[in-house]
């Protein structure tokens, strides 16, 4: 598996953009990014996670969401805040949303499947490349 990523959006192997669902709950412009954080949804369902990402009401959000079978849907392009790390500090720097990019892994964190895995890798070798 393999991603690569142009004018802040993610590309498949073959070049074609995952599937984009844009969520309101984002706002300015990301500060690098220098960090990469990955959650897990709480749940098992794909569609449930980018509905509720998706909703104003929750006010949350991720740049992208990976389901169980490697599926991958942004929500926020890679030079936007995406609201996903809430309160937070990483090395001394408050506020992670500014400065970092947000995975949310469908599950409730007791099994990533391989394709899952998979896809979070190869997410994280095109934010380095």
């Amino acid at each position: 598996m393999k991603f690569k990523i142009m004018n802040h959006l993610l590309y498949d192997g073959n070049g074609e953009q995952v599937p984009y669902q844009a969520s309101p709950n984002r706002s300015g412009q990301i500060d690098g990014p220098s960090l990469i954080v990955i959650h897990f949804t709480g749940d098992n369902s794909e569609q449930g996670a980018i509905s509720w990402l998706c909703s104003p009401q929750a006010q949350v959000s991720a740049h992208l969401v990976v389901g169980k079978d490697g599926n991958v849907t942004q929500l926020v392009p890679f030079n936007r805040v995406a609201w996903h790390a809430g309160q937070s500090e990483w090395n001394g720097r408050r506020g992670c949303t500014a400065f970092a990019i947000g995975i949310e892994n469908v599950g409730i964190g007791d099994s990533w499947p391989d394709e899952q895995v998979e896809a979070n890798r190869a997410i994280i070798a095109a934010q380095l490349s």
